[in-house]
């Protein structure tokens, strides 16, 4: 879901407020906000984590960082690194229990 459409599921009275609520979290403008939402203006809403994690969670994940900017965050490169982790997490215990074993 991307920004605008989170938007476009809140009443209209409290559409702005909710708006300035996630501005002020951001430490932006309420305008910058209104332009990170829209599909027409080349400004995006910044890719790092901090950021999309601040937008994920106060829409409750219904916009997600792969939704915000999936020129950077992609799920399957997300998915291959924390297949790397648990495989290199497995290694390491197997390791340690290889070592308990010799001794």
């Amino acid at each position: 879901m991307t920004l605008q459409e989170f938007f476009s599921t809140i009443k209209r009275g409290s559409r702005l407020k909710t708006i300035a609520k996630l501005a002020n979290l951001h430490g932006v403008k309420v305008n910058t906000l209104q332009r990170w939402a829209s599909e027409k203006d080349p400004l995006q809403h910044p890719s790092d984590f901090k950021s999309v994690s601040i937008t994920e969670e106060f829409t409750g994940n219904a916009v997600t960082r792969f939704d915000l900017r999936p020129d950077v965050w992609n799920r399957d490169d997300i998915k291959d690194v924390a297949q790397r982790l648990n495989v290199s997490e497995r290694a390491e215990q197997d390791a340690e229990g290889a070592t308990e074993e010799a001794q």
